[in-house]
């Protein structure tokens, strides 16, 4: 990640899947497997769907930090695309085998 805050972002955010994940396991009372299954789609999906991406967006992110615009908006449209077909397809396949 080229910037800092998204690179501490991507570091914390699989600690922050686990505390979620104890979460649903502990307070939902959800079966172990299940809560596996969530863990790894989210942990998986989001890299997946952004492979092939990692020039364009960086170029895009220091753009708008150099122009000191919110980086919300940097994602390009294919890789937003890519996100979403991998979201649905590692979702697909969490609901899958945790049925």
């Amino acid at each position: 990640m080229p910037t800092r805050t998204h690179r501490i972002s991507m570091a914390l955010a699989p600690a922050a899947m686990v505390l979620f994940g104890l979460g649903s396991y502990y307070a939902k009372h959800m079966d172990a497997a299940a809560v596996l299954a969530m863990y790894s789609f989210a942990v998986v999906a989001f890299p997946v769907g952004m492979v092939g991406h990692r020039r364009k967006f960086a170029q895009r992110l220091m753009e708008a930090k150099e122009r000191g615009e919110s980086e919300d908006n940097t994602w390009p449209p294919a890789m937003m695309a890519q996100v979403f077909v991998s979201l649905v397809v590692f979702g697909t396949a969490a609901i899958w085998t945790t049925r």
